[in-house]
C-alpha cells in the first residue's frame, strides 16, 4: 500500500519541478520518472543519459523503469528493486557547510543485462565515479568513505537497461544536510 502513495505523489512533484526548474526541455533528475513495460517506447533521451556527463552534471535527464519497487522514504536508506532502468536519479542531495566526509554502504544484486553506475556530482559539477557495474549477474557489497566538498553535492545513480535489488545507506560526518530530492540547488 505504501508504494502506491509513492506512485501517486511522485508525478505531482516531478511536474512541479519541471515547471519551476526547467532543464533545456529535459527533466530534472528526481527519484522516479516513468514506468512502462513497452521497451520499444523508451525515448532515446533516457537511453542516452548513461554516457552524457554534461546532462548528469547539470541535473538534467530523468529516468525510465519497466519495473519499480523502491523505498526512498527514509533520508539515509534506499532499498528495493528495479528493472529496465534507463536514465539518472538523484539518490541523495547533500548540502555541506564545510568540506566533510560521507560513508556509503551498499549491497547491490544485479541481473545479467544492463549497466549501472553511482557517481558523486560536486558543487563545481565534476563527476566522480563511486562504482560501476558493466554487465553480468553479480553482487556488489562494499562500504566506502568519500570526501565531500563544501556546497551542494549529489549522489546520482545512472542506468542503461539495469536490473537490480538495492540496499544502500549513507552516513554523514560533520555539518552535512541530506536534502529532500525535490529541493532546489
Amino acid at each position: 500500500m505504501k508504494k502506491h502513495y509513492i506512485l501517486i505523489f511522485v508525478p505531482i512533484i516531478i511536474s512541479i519541478i519541471v515547471i519551476f526548474n526547467g532543464c533545456n526541455n529535459s527533466e530534472v533528475i528526481s527519484n522516479k520518472q516513468s514506468t512502462n513495460t513497452d521497451t520499444e517506447k523508451i525515448s532515446e533521451n533516457f537511453k542516452s543519459i548513461y554516457d552524457d556527463e554534461e546532462r548528469i552534471a547539470n541535473n538534467c535527464g530523468g529516468a525510465y523503469y519497466s519495473k519499480y519497487g523502491m523505498d526512498m522514504r527514509k533520508k539515509d536508506i534506499i532499498s528495493g528493486e528495479f528493472g529496465g532502468y534507463y536514465g539518472a536519479v538523484n539518490y541523495w542531495i547533500l548540502d555541506a557547510k564545510e568540506a566533510e566526509k560521507i560513508t556509503l554502504n551498499y549491497n547491490l544484486e544485479f541481473g545479467k543485462e544492463g549497466k549501472y553506475k553511482l557517481l558523486l556530482c560536486t558543487p563545481d559539477k565534476k563527476l566522480i565515479k563511486i562504482f560501476e557495474h558493466i554487465s553480468g549477474n553479480s553482487i556488489e557489497k562494499k562500504e566506502t568513505t568519500i570526501d565531500i566538498e563544501k556546497g551542494v553535492n549529489r549522489v546520482v545513480a545512472i542506468g542503461n537497461n539495469a536490473t537490480a535489488k538495492v540496499y544502500m545507506s549513507i552516513k554523514t560526518q560533520g555539518d552535512i544536510e541530506i536534502k529532500d530530492f525535490t529541493s532546489n540547488e
